[in-house]
């Protein structure tokens, strides 16, 4: 019992004194239902990526077999939600789902998602739309039937959106199939180059990762390939921008082993501003130490971190998916690496297989400290990927597990996905996260290089580019520990395409968004002389950039192209007549004035005219005319000087001088009454009135015969009517004042006729006339002999008088006058035994609102 007692203190003692990092959680958070059935167990891709984009990220993990991939959406508080029915992902139940990554191809703002299978089934691309996924594979031109694995991307080209790189496996002839490299030609459309850019690998490959091993700002590809063995070894393609093409640099860099390869992951270790990278392997894994000069030292057993026996025995380890982070915030970069047990007759293989975790002593050394940090699970790990699932600064793990046994159920812990819930933001020491964004790049920034800078170190990373944990991604946050330091001097982040955005004194234990510069040029064109923005004056071509920062502290940058247009001066000549107008002058002298002038380029054109005054030409001419003549449209009728302008051949007026002598002719005169209005040699005389006649005397002129003709007023009486604009006046209705006049047939005392003035003064009715018959007024018959039928039509019982005129508006008879019913109404008048003559007459219609008249003939 005492001995019990002092194991028990001495286990509290241990308990007390350290706190694992890690704690397994998959079934309280919601993932643990989870497993991937696949009797080669080859299966177990997974994504880590935010489908949605609510600031959460989600998971991804193939199934293999059976449909039994899922979607876990990040529900934000501490637990996953499988929401892949509901997803719009679709793959037949014969497809084996293997692996799966996630990028955001179209620039749209949201990440799409690739799935592999296996033995030569279909790809499937699946574009995101604001969280819903929909199969474009075929239009997308992914038509390849191999079996893929892994999926990573870059933007190789430089033109603003990535590229996919697809591992292949073992093809239809029992070799491996090549890898491809799908070219985005942009809207989703795709071309497979892999041969024309160099990277066709034939190594079953597992995994492939771009980075930058050698510096030179491009990121280069790395590819981990099966059967090393009996096929070919592991691959470094260098990148040869900016020419479109890769070359093979296996041999000479150092990293061409030939083994198992099953995953590749870069991580600068020793701060000496490379990547280094670590390969898995089925026994002894691949550790590469970058020596800056293009080549690499593989020095795995040196550092302890071959992995090539399970612990503890003689059994050959197998090494899968592999994550470089820094998973206790103490500043240094450490390594996970997932394992587990392969199906192979090899009786030295190992079978619980326990993963590993190498701590970084920070001295360039490594501890492996799995167990005691609660990752050492002995399951069949495959595929590995890193995420902060619940935003408190510290990377949690998900672990993709495999089994082969159909009926496999994942209450049972052999089964089941593995998370690994981190608690290192508890532990005292600080992190700091960053997220990219291209806009002039790509929007993942896929091929970005991040640097921070503190405590005189600087530490770098670069943005994960795809499937490089074994057929699986880790989240895009770029993830640093800072120890105790509590704010970093600056971090340098520097896109695919060179350009560099830096921030400063940045406080510790935050997620921080950087985003590229808005770069963009323009150009514009301007006239000599004129002014940019109020600026300077531009008299040649010019190039301005600006700078530009917005409210959410984003910068812009255009580049400006200023192109001038040459200052425009023409001389023009011109001849003026004398007195002549131009320019709002009249030009009596030569001279020159200057116009500015618009041109088609918009801008001013200066103009001199030379002025030159052509002199008037005057001519005297003198002539007779008789009296009373017409000389130009003008009667004379005594002595004058008239001026006339010609028009010259120089196209200028000659002034010609005509001096007029007036031939007077003998007069004779008499006078004529005439009364007002009477016509007198067919003119109607309304006033006193001269007339003129001629006869030709002997000189030629005109003898004028004169007639005074006396206008006599007739007589003149004046009648005043009044009446309303509904009733007529000798025959005919009047809406306006109007004065008539009749002639009496009385001579007044001057014997001229006596006329009547009849004024009618027309008062307005308070009815309208019914333009529109809306009476419905009917009469037959019309000719009548005897009788009127007359029918008509009223929307409201209301009082209506009919009555008969003659043509001079004498009222003959009152038809009817009294009530109306509503609806039709027909009487009959019958005027046979009246007084009234036949003729035409009209008959008038009026109620409160309306009247209306209409001819009637009375035979």
């Amino acid at each position: 019992m005492k001995i019990i007692l002092n194991i028990l203190i001495a286990f509290s003692l241990v308990q007390f004194s350290y706190s694992q990092t890690f704690t397994e959680v998959a079934k309280q958070i919601g993932v643990g239902e989870h497993y991937a059935l696949d009797t080669r167990e080859m299966s177990g891709g997974l994504v880590v990526f935010d489908f949605n984009n609510d600031g959460y990220e989600d998971i991804f993990v193939t199934g293999g077999l059976l449909k039994n991939s899922a979607l876990f959406q990040n529900m934000k508080n501490g637990t996953f939600q499988n929401v892949y029915g509901s997803s719009g992902i679709v793959i037949p139940v014969h497809n084996q789902t293997v692996g799966a990554a996630a990028a955001d191809l179209d620039n749209d703002g949201d990440k799409d998602l690739i799935v592999t299978t296996f033995e030569r089934a279909d790809v499937y691309l699946f574009e995101n739309k604001n969280g819903k996924f929909y199969d474009i594979t075929v239009p997308a031109g992914l038509e390849a039937k191999i079996w893929n694995t892994a999926v990573s991307f870059l933007d190789y080209d430089l033109d603003g959106d990535l590229d996919m790189y697809f591992s292949s496996y073992v093809g239809s002839n029992g070799g491996c199939d090549r890898n491809l490299f799908y070219e985005n030609l942009g809207n989703m459309k795709f071309k497979e180059i892999a041969v024309q850019i160099g990277v066709a690998d034939k190594g079953c490959s597992l995994a492939s990762t771009f980075s930058d091993y050698d510096n030179d700002g491009d990121f280069d590809l790395l590819v981990a390939n099966d059967f090393g063995l009996t096929v070919q070894s592991n691959k470094i393609y260098e990148n040869l921008h900016p020419e479109k093409k890769f070359v093979d640099v296996s041999e000479v860099s150092g990293f061409n082993a030939h083994i198992f390869g099953m995953g590749i992951e870069g991580g600068d270790f020793d701060e000496d501003g490379d990547m280094d990278y670590y390969t898995t392997n089925i026994g002894s894994n691949k550790f590469y130490v970058n020596n800056g000069n293009k080549t690499m030292t593989e020095r795995g057993v040196e550092f302890g971190m071959d992995n090539t026996h399970k612990k503890g025995t003689d059994s050959l380890a197998t090494s899968w998916g592999i994550q470089w982070f820094d998973y206790n915030h103490d500043s240094y970069l450490d390594l996970f690496v997932s394992n587990g047990n392969v199906i192979l007759t090899d009786s030295l293989m190992s079978y619980m297989d326990p993963n590993l975790l190498f701590r970084n002593n920070g001295d360039k050394t490594f501890t492996e400290v799995a167990e005691e940090e609660g990752v050492a699970d002995i399951k069949k790990g495959r595929g590995v990927g890193l995420i902060d699932f619940d935003n408190d600064g510290d990377m949690d793990i998900i672990q993709s597990v495999v089994t082969g046994q159909y009926g496999a159920r994942s209450e049972t812990d052999d089964d089941r996905v593995n998370f690994f819930k981190s608690n290192a933001s508890e532990n005292g020491n600080h992190w700091i996260q960053f997220h990219l964004r291209g806009t002039v790049d790509n929007r993942d920034a896929i091929g970005s290089k991040i640097a921070i800078f503190f405590d005189g170190r600087k530490l770098i990373s670069e943005t994960p580019s795809g499937g490089s944990s074994y057929m699986s991604q880790r989240t895009g946050i770029i993830h640093f520990g800072l120890g105790k330091a509590t704010k970093i001097d600056r971090v340098e982040v520097t896109f695919p395409n060179g350009e560099k955005v830096i921030k400063i004194n940045l406080d510790a234990d935050k997620r921080y968004n950087i985003i590229q510069t808005f770069r963009t040029k323009t150009s514009i064109d301007l006239c000599y002389g004129a002014r940019y923005n109020n600026r300077f004056s531009v008299f040649k071509d010019t190039i301005v950039t600006e700078n530009y920062k917005s409210i959410d502290d984003i910068d812009s940058i255009v580049t400006v192209s200023i192109n001038v247009y040459d200052e425009i001066n023409t001389n023009e000549f011109k001849q003026l007549c004398y007195g002549e107008e131009f320019r709002g002058v009249s030009w009596k002298n030569s001279g020159t004035t200057k116009d500015v002038k618009r041109s088609y380029l918009g801008c001013d054109s200066n103009i001199v005219y030379n002025i030159t005054v052509l002199p008037a030409v005057e001519t005297q001419v003198d002539t007779t005319i008789c009296y009373g003549g017409l000389f130009d449209n003008l009667r004379i009728t005594r002595e004058r000087t008239i001026k006339k302008e010609m028009t010259n051949p120089n196209g200028c007026d000659s002034i010609l001088v005509y001096n007029i002598k007036v031939n007077e002719g003998p007069k004779f005169s008499e006078s004529f009454d005439v009364c007002q209005g009477m016509m007198y040699k067919n003119v109607i005389i309304l006033n006193d009135t001269t007339l003129y006649n001629s006869f030709k005397t002997i000189s030629g002129c005109d003898s004028i015969y004169e007639e005074k003709v006396v206008m006599l007023r007739y007589g003149l009486r004046d009648s005043i009517v009044s009446i309303y604009s509904d009733q007529m006046y000798e025959g005919k209705f009047y809406d306006s004042d109007t004065t008539l006049f009749k002639n009496l047939g009385i001579k007044s005392s001057n014997g001229c006729d006596s006329i009547l003035a009849i004024t009618i003064n027309v008062t307005k009715s308070s009815v309208d006339f019914d333009y529109s018959n809306s009476f419905g007024l009917k009469i037959y018959p019309n000719p009548a002999e005897s009788y009127l039928d007359i029918t008509y039509n009223q929307k409201a019982s209301t009082h209506v008088t009919i009555e008969l005129y003659s043509v001079v508006g004498q009222k003959m008879a009152t038809i009817y006058n009294g009530i109306s019913n509503i609806g039709d109404n027909k009487l009959t008048w019958k005027f046979d035994n009246t007084n009234i003559p036949p003729g035409v007459y009209m008959l008038r219609m009026i109620d409160k609102d309306k009247f209306i008249t209409e001819k009637v003939i009375i035979k």
